[in-house]
């Protein structure tokens, strides 16, 4: 759940500022430093696009292979997740 809660939450920003979703997991980096880019998130928020990519590489792991995902793992996921929906709430205005 972690993992698609970055996704949705990076798709809820391109949808809103690029009119536009990731069509495959893989875009969703792109577009998000594109938002970036076009000064729709400010540049301190730049590597958050590290956390989109994490959740995109675990997203294998998370769901088909459970138990090389550690608890570290999950906490961690967990800490990144709660910092990217606080910054897409603030940029949403939620």
């Amino acid at each position: 759940m972690l993992i698609h809660s970055i996704i949705k939450a990076n798709d809820s920003l391109t949808s809103k500022y690029l009119n536009t979703i990731a069509k495959k997991h893989d875009d969703a980096r792109t577009l998000y430093q594109e938002l970036i880019k076009q000064g729709f998130v400010q540049p301190h928020y730049a590597l958050y696009s590290n956390i989109v990519q994490d959740a995109i590489s675990n997203k294998a792991k998370a769901e088909y292979r459970a138990g090389y995902f550690s608890r570290n793992d999950y906490e961690d996921l967990k800490r990144k997740t709660d910092k990217f929906i606080a910054m897409v709430k603030e940029k949403l205005q939620l």
